[in-house]
């Protein structure tokens, strides 16, 4: 992504800006196929002399369900105007952008996704609006939210877009295909797994292990505002997924691998780490947070009985920590009621996990299938109460666990399948 843009994208002076009275925009129109033909001119006017939009008439203009919630109408309409004239400006200095169709406050998401999934476009559709119920929106359709930024050549001025993602290909995983190595389950019982209790640090260290990052600011803040919604029916529940090792582990893992000394005393004081987390599991212990790091974690959110894993992080100081996290989230996922894992872009270590590649088309028609089914859920449940309820209960799968369980009884919630039991052996669920 980052070599085309940069290839295609060529940003005029601001001198220039006052010789072109004209600029192309892309129209609004339902069929992305057109949106992405077709051109019009449109006359450029600072955001300050932008004339007042006619009023919008229904606030459900992305096909949203009757539950979503209401919309504040002056917010709407102030945004409405400003992505107008952000679009129009962007336009006029990013000439890429009128190549790709884009997404407005007022497209119909529905049939725009349905035309934009049956064309032989590449990935990228844009929006120059970060407003959260649209990219809710976004995300009840199946695109996947990432932005995009740049400066111009003073460096003072950036441009950042929403470049959301509707794959040609994306790999989903179904859970009479989850895999669980064995050597991941030895490793589970000595960490712990939390949701939502520590968003904004998983967020940080997804950035600071991505270079160039997608998460730009404005696609952040609507991040939080989409996580710290209480409203039980929104259709999409942003959450972080944590795993936590006690300081010791790192090293005792040093250790292990001889990079580190163990004299006396550090054997006199040594943790045993699963028996710890054994009790803290079992509520035989409070857990003293200070004694606890977090190595691993995911970014996600939930649409209906789908769960999107938009990117993760892991700290390679701690043995397998981001191979146990994939399997104890799967575990707790499957237990939860989540029918499919969204992965996203296709990669080895997730087909290693059972995701298979699945063509837009039939994602779309996946997300149709699914978005709209609610699992009822406990407001305030934690994953203490998991072992004691067949399911979770709470609108649209909204995760809340806050509370710590192990990584190894969360992966033990996961459910044998008879596709694994005939080739597991023993293991029923390993290969």
């Amino acid at each position: 992504m980052d070599a085309a843009v940069t290839e295609q994208v060529k940003l005029q002076d601001t001198s220039n800006e006052s010789k072109a009275s004209k600029a192309p925009v892309s129209p609004q129109t339902s069929e992305a196929s057109e949106a992405h033909k077709s051109e019009h001119k449109a006359e450029v006017k600072p955001s300050s002399e932008v004339s007042e939009v006619t009023p919008v008439t229904r606030l459900n203009p992305h096909g949203f369900p009757q539950n979503t919630p209401k919309t504040d109408l002056s917010r709407l309409m102030l945004e409405l105007k400003q992505s107008r004239a952000t679009s129009m400006h962007y336009q006029m200095c990013i000439p890429y952008l009128r190549e790709i169709p884009e997404i407005t406050i007022d497209t119909n998401l529905t049939k725009f996704t349905l035309a934009f999934a049956k064309s032989d476009m590449d990935d990228f559709a844009w929006t120059a609006t970060f407003y959260p119920p649209l990219i809710a929106a976004m995300m009840y359709h199946g695109w996947l939210p990432t932005a995009y930024q740049i400066t111009d050549r003073s460096g003072k001025q950036a441009f950042c877009w929403g470049f959301p993602k509707l794959h040609t290909e994306r790999c989903v995983l179904k859970w009479p295909d989850f895999v669980i190595h064995k050597q991941i389950k030895k490793k589970a019982n000595k960490y712990l797994i939390t949701v939502d209790r520590a968003f904004k640090q998983v967020v940080k260290a997804v950035k600071d292990q991505h270079d160039k990052c997608w998460i730009y600011p404005p696609l952040e803040k609507a991040f939080i505002d989409l996580h710290e919604t209480n409203d039980q029916r929104a259709t999409s529940h942003v959450h972080s997924v944590e795993v936590w090792a006690h300081k010791s582990m790192l090293t005792e893992e040093k250790g292990e691998h001889g990079s580190a000394a163990s004299d006396s005393t550090d054997k006199k004081e040594k943790v045993d780490i699963a028996k710890l987390v054994e009790e803290i599991d079992a509520g035989k212990r409070e857990i003293d947070w200070n004694d606890w790091v977090l190595v691993a974690g995911d970014l996600g959110y939930t649409v209906g009985t789908i769960y999107v894993s938009l990117s993760g992080f892991s700290n390679r100081a701690y043995s397998s920590a981001g191979s146990v996290q994939l399997a104890a989230l799967g575990g707790l996922l499957q237990h939860c009621g989540i029918e499919l894992w969204d992965l996203g872009m296709t990669m080895k270590y997730k087909e290693d996990l059972g995701g298979r590649t699945i063509p837009r088309l039939e994602l779309v028609e996946v997300y149709k299938q699914n978005r709209d089914k609610f699992v009822n859920l406990a407001p305030g449940q934690t994953p203490k109460d998991i072992a004691d309820a067949p399911k979770f209960v709470g609108s649209s799968v909204r995760l809340q666990c806050k509370d710590p369980i192990s990584t190894k009884r969360a992966i033990g919630m996961a459910v044998v399948h008879k596709s694994h039991a005939a080739s597991g052996g023993d293991d029923k669920k390993t290969e």
